[in-house]
């Protein structure tokens, strides 16, 4: 399935991650003085990943998290993010949400 992005503009933040990089609300993520846009990888279970080197060292950063940080406020100090559509690529704000672990694991069957 296709992501399909709402006709709304695009906001870019900051990567809480890597102040280097930012990332909009429909997943998308670039460096920002090049303004190139990342071209995420998948792991094995589905789950798409982008590349940064922090401290000299290449590191993987979930993308679904990397969103969550950016634009999704978690009062509570939930520790995971759900894709409320089941879909592991779909990492648009509108489809993520802050849950407990518990949560999580129930959400997915």
């Amino acid at each position: 399935m296709e992501n399909q992005q709402p006709s709304s503009k695009q906001e870019w933040r900051q990567v809480v991650e890597h102040a280097n990089y930012e990332v909009n609300q429909f997943g998308e993520i670039r460096h920002k003085q090049r303004k190139h846009i990342l071209t995420p990888r998948s792991n094995n279970g589905g789950y798409q990943y982008v590349n940064f080197k922090v401290n000299g060292k290449n590191t993987n950063f979930a993308v679904h998290r990397i969103v969550a940080n950016a634009f999704i406020p978690n009062p509570n100090g939930y520790t995971e993010v759900n894709h409320k559509d089941y879909d592991r690529t779909n990492n648009c704000v509108e489809n993520l949400e802050w849950v407990t672990s518990s949560q999580n694991k129930s959400h997915a069957f």
